[in-house]
């Protein structure tokens, strides 16, 4: 072709086509401008929303790093006390042991001193057995002590069964074979401090002392033919014991008594109930017995206790109280029967 026909096509499709894109591209922007403004304007928002997801981030990362620091803490925290709690439940666990081995211990302790406050209290009725002649029938006055004196007794009354000629023998046996002596000291719990715990007696405290007092048995009074009045009152009626059941076989009721006079002094007697409203009365102490002809006897209880009263106030020490006991002779405990003047008395001998 042509060279210069070849030129001109191309420069016509050259002008057509800059004039054809000029056209496309005049259309195109025509249509497209909106969208792309609105692309625009969401990249902008998307553009600010990222700004603030970046901030937010930023402030997130920075309470997360806070978190976990602050976790960390809590752990630290955690294992502090879960250490201290390990430590404190094993402190509670030993602090339990000890409060059980602690009631333990206060038990043992408690049934201790129940049990040293009872033998405190035995001790001091052992004590008072030997030195407080009311206390000393349950180791002077029992069947097998008494007994301890009846061979002496038997050859005293020679196994008569001339009763009252012989309760007069034992008697004047005794006035003139007992030599009179002074007590020695004994010890005895002069004071004692209990308080009440839990129905339990306790002891707090007591205080050993001495009194001039000794409380012997019939046996040995006999044997050694010496003691006091009280010695002799027990050797007495020990004596006048073995002698009816043994000799007589017939048993009279007997009792101890403890006669207080006007001027303050005191001193035991026995008085012996031979039947209904009969009664014998045995107080070597004061000088006074039962007599008829000069016998031992009884009489009736409302003369007797007259003449007795009467005996007391001629000597200017009037009577003023009268208590009688009854023994067991099985274990020498006793009972109070009457106490007061000796018209108490009377109903015991009825």
């Amino acid at each position: 072709m042509d060279p210069k026909v070849t030129g001109l096509l191309i420069l016509i499709f050259v002008l057509g086509a800059s004039i054809g894109g000029g056209a496309v591209y005049w259309w195109s922007g025509e249509y497209y401008n909106p969208q792309i403004e609105s692309l625009k304007i969401q990249y902008q928002l998307l553009d600010d929303q990222k700004e603030s997801l970046d901030q937010q981030y930023l402030s997130l990362s920075v309470s997360f790093q806070n978190i976990l620091h602050e976790k960390n803490d809590l752990d630290v925290m955690y294992n502090t006390l879960t250490e201290e709690f390990s430590s404190l439940e094993n402190n509670y666990m030993q602090l339990s042991n000890d409060i059980r081995k602690l009631g333990s211990d206060y038990n043992e302790s408690l049934d201790y001193l129940t049990d040293l406050s009872s033998n405190i209290a035995s001790f001091q009725n052992t004590l008072d057995s030997y030195s407080v002649f009311i206390k000393s029938f349950q180791r002077t006055l029992t069947e097998v002590e008494m007994n301890k004196v009846n061979a002496t007794t038997s050859s005293i009354t020679n196994y008569s069964l001339d009763e009252w000629y012989n309760l007069g023998r034992i008697y004047d046996w005794l006035n003139n074979n007992i030599v009179k002596i002074q007590d020695n000291y004994f010890p005895q719990i002069v004071s004692i401090d209990t308080f009440l715990y839990k129905d339990r007696e306790i002891v707090n405290e007591f205080e050993m002392g001495f009194i001039e007092n000794y409380i012997q048995t019939p046996e040995f009074t006999v044997l050694k033919k010496q003691g006091d009045g009280e010695d002799h009152i027990l050797a007495e009626y020990a004596m006048n014991y073995v002698y009816m059941k043994y000799t007589l076989k017939k048993m009279y009721q007997m009792y101890v008594g403890i006669i207080s006079l006007e001027n303050g002094n005191q001193h035991p007697i026995i008085m012996l109930k031979a039947g209904t409203n009969l009664v014998s009365i045995f107080d070597p102490i004061g000088g006074f017995r039962t007599t008829k002809n000069g016998n031992m006897a009884y009489e009736n209880v409302d003369f007797e206790f007259t003449a007795y009263e009467s005996y007391y106030n001629v000597k200017k020490t009037p009577l003023k109280e009268v208590t009688l006991y009854e023994i067991n002779p099985e274990d020498g405990t006793s009972i109070i029967v009457a106490k007061g003047s000796l018209l108490d008395l009377k109903n015991v001998f009825n």
